[in-house]
């Protein structure tokens, strides 16, 4: 199954959300602070990382940031679970749009949504990933064409 990098210094929180993603088959790692779970995400490339916003060391806008700006990482599907949207009248898509994020989820959370939103953003993960891979191969198998095989109404003059 997937690898997921939950991070947030609520230990409670990071056990409950491993605790739901174990449900479904998932592998959990857990980072309690920005830095821990930057140097976590560098070492092991999960699949998919969640993150709380305010946390010691690094906050999750920073980790947020520098994940975006870091190109062999910039596409990781990210997901931000706050309780800063509960407190706010913004609707959680204004908070992953303005975060560069994938998706947000407000604290607390309906675990089902949690789940819900999880599978999407593997999913679509694999997708994208699987049309660049039949996308690199087209152009590879193409770029193979000998041209001397190309008919000569085919070349231009």
């Amino acid at each position: 199954m997937s690898l997921i990098l939950v991070i947030d210094d609520e230990f409670e929180i990071v056990e409950f959300i491993k605790a739901i993603l174990k449900t479904k088959g998932h592998n959990v790692i857990c980072a309690y602070d920005g830095e821990d779970g930057w140097n976590m995400l560098m070492r092991e490339r999960p699949d998919l990382v969640i993150v709380d916003l305010r946390m010691p060391k690094m906050s999750g806008l920073e980790f947020c940031r520098r994940v975006r700006q870091t190109p062999e990482i910039a596409t990781m599907p990210l997901m931000v679970i706050s309780s800063l949207g509960a407190v706010s009248d913004k609707p959680e898509s204004f908070w992953a749009a303005g975060l560069r994020v994938d998706d947000f989820l407000s604290k607390p959370f309906d675990p089902l949504a949690l789940l819900g939103r999880v599978e999407h953003l593997l999913r679509r993960k694999l997708y994208m990933s699987e049309n660049q891979h039949a996308q690199e191969f087209e152009q590879s198998q193409a770029a193979e064409v000998p041209v001397e095989r190309i008919p000569e109404d085919w070349k231009q003059n």
